[in-house]
């Protein structure tokens, strides 16, 4: 019997012929500023005893204007015409969607 065909396999915007060289640069840094907002910021710890006292936990990334609330980014960039970047929580990542 044969084997069942693989799903195809379809590609984040950033990786279609069609992208922008520079929606793909936008991309990048917006995905690492949500890494090191998962990594930097939310594994942070009080460090004494006083700081203990008005230690505020960054809470779970849900949207990217948290980067922005924050101080990873000064501001979510402009999308091209027609998409926006979104937080993707299943996978932690930017994504550059429909609107």
């Amino acid at each position: 019997m044969p084997a069942a065909p693989e799903a195809p396999v379809i590609p984040d915007v950033a990786e279609t012929k069609e992208a922008d060289p520079n929606t793909a640069k936008v991309l990048e840094g917006l995905n690492r500023a949500v890494e090191y907002y998962t990594r930097a910021l939310s594994s942070r710890v009080p460090q004494d005893e006083e700081e203990q006292k008005t230690f505020k936990p960054v809470p779970p990334l849900t949207d990217l204007e948290q980067l922005v609330t924050y101080r990873v980014i000064r501001a979510v960039p402009a999308a091209p015409a027609g998409k926006k970047y979104v937080f993707d929580a299943q996978t932690g990542t930017a994504k550059l969607v429909n609107q």
